[in-house]
This record gives C-alpha cells, sequence and structure tokens, in this order.
C-alpha cells in the first residue's frame, strides 16, 4: 500500500470533510496544536479537504489530546520507535489528523494509557 499526499486535496481517493461545521472544527484542532507536523497539514476550505496529517511530540492538554485517539511513541532502542495504538476517553478527532506523544519507555507509556 502507497500513500500519495501531493494529491490528497485533488483526488478521488481522499474524501472531504462531512460538514462545513466540522471542518472548522478540525481546522481548529490544528491551528490550536502545539506539536510539530510531520506529514501533510494542507487544506481547502472551499472542498472541506485536509490532507492526512501526523504531528509529532504533542503534549498533555494540546488541543489534538481532548478526548480523542492517539498514538504513543517510545524512544530509544537505537532510533527505532515502539507504536501503541491508544483509543482513550470518548471520543475521536473522527478526521485525517493523527497525534503522537512521546513517552521515555512502555513503563510511561502504560502510566499514560493508565492515566486517562
Amino acid at each position: 500500500m502507497e500513500l500519495h499526499l501531493d494529491d490528497a486535496l485533488t483526488s478521488d481517493s481522499y474524501g472531504s470533510i462531512v460538514s462545513d461545521g466540522h471542518y472548522k472544527r478540525l481546522r481548529n484542532l490544528m491551528t490550536k496544536s502545539s506539536g510539530e507536523i510531520v506529514v501533510g497539514g494542507d487544506t481547502d476550505e472551499e472542498k472541506r479537504r485536509i490532507t492526512p496529517t501526523v504531528y509529532r511530540d504533542v503534549k498533555e492538554g494540546d488541543s489534538l489530546l481532548e478526548g480523542y485517539s492517539t498514538f504513543l511513541s517510545t524512544r530509544g532502542l537505537d532510533s527505532l520507535c515502539l507504536l501503541i495504538l491508544l483509543t482513550c476517553k470518548t471520543s475521536e478527532i473522527f478526521g485525517p489528523l493523527l497525534p503522537i506523544v512521546p513517552v521515555d519507555d512502555i513503563r510511561g507509556a502504560i502510566e499514560y494509557i493508565n492515566a486517562q
């Protein structure tokens, strides 16, 4: 499987956000986030499209973590990252935004999950 983001705003392979209100909510989350965009981030308000967007170094309290799905990334192991899929709290972003939260090790990941 390949992910082609260059044409995500125009391609028939990517859908539009369901409504203007939901598009604006997602854009608000994107604008408020202090995480660093490492992939994607392009938007088209007229077509209500957002490219799949990955944020790294998202910290507790960030707009993208207000009760949504997230990934945890553990550091170490010679630059290898262990990604743990986590569905936390009660709601989801329902958009192409993926925050990655840094943790020091698996214990930190477990503590983060349990705190949710």
